[in-house]
């Protein structure tokens, strides 16, 4: 007989696991990125896809397409703050994961009592080609720094300061 499994991985937003978590034992990883590198990189997405998915819609002041951006980022920062203090939920650092992955499985091997060996994906080049937008995971990091606009950036500050600082991440390059 096949046994039952007993993960179950998928991506949904954070209020998914708020409803399901009193009607089942479960965990949750939340990703946590720094929401200026996020914004960067979707436009640059877009750039090389030749196509609108994530970045602003054609003709959309910069302006508006950040601050909308930025908006939808404040709920789920404050969820994330919230996360970092309950047992059954653990915050995985984007920044973490992509300087120091074997760090980051180790502590998911720890959280979720499994194996993870992080050599297949860090070895799996033409998946990164496809899917990164900078040269390598660590150039991905506080890219924000070197392709967000000031004024952008002044945005994101104005939304987002309490939890960008509760989270550690410096307001200003």
């Amino acid at each position: 007989a096949k046994a039952a499994p007993i993960y179950y991985a998928e991506k949904v937003a954070p209020w998914v696991y708020d409803f399901v978590r009193p009607l089942l034992p479960c965990k949750a990883l939340f990703n946590l990125r720094d929401p200026r590198d996020v914004c960067v990189s979707s436009i640059k997405f877009d750039q090389k896809r030749g196509h609108v998915a994530f970045g602003p819609k054609p003709g959309e002041p910069m302006e508006t397409y950040v601050r909308a951006f930025a908006l939808e980022s404040k709920a789920r920062l404050k969820r994330i703050l919230e996360a970092q203090k309950t047992p059954n939920e653990h915050v995985v650092r984007y920044e973490t994961l992509a300087l120091e992955p074997e760090k980051v499985c180790a502590e998911l091997n720890r959280y979720l009592g499994i194996h993870i060996n992080p050599a297949p994906v860090l070895d799996d080049k033409a998946y990164f080609q496809k899917h990164a937008t900078s040269d390598s995971a660590a150039d991905s990091v506080g890219r924000w720094k070197r392709n967000l606009s000031k004024e952008a950036n002044e945005v994101f500050v104005e939304i987002l300061k309490d939890e960008l600082l509760a989270l550690g991440y410096e307001l200003y390059p």
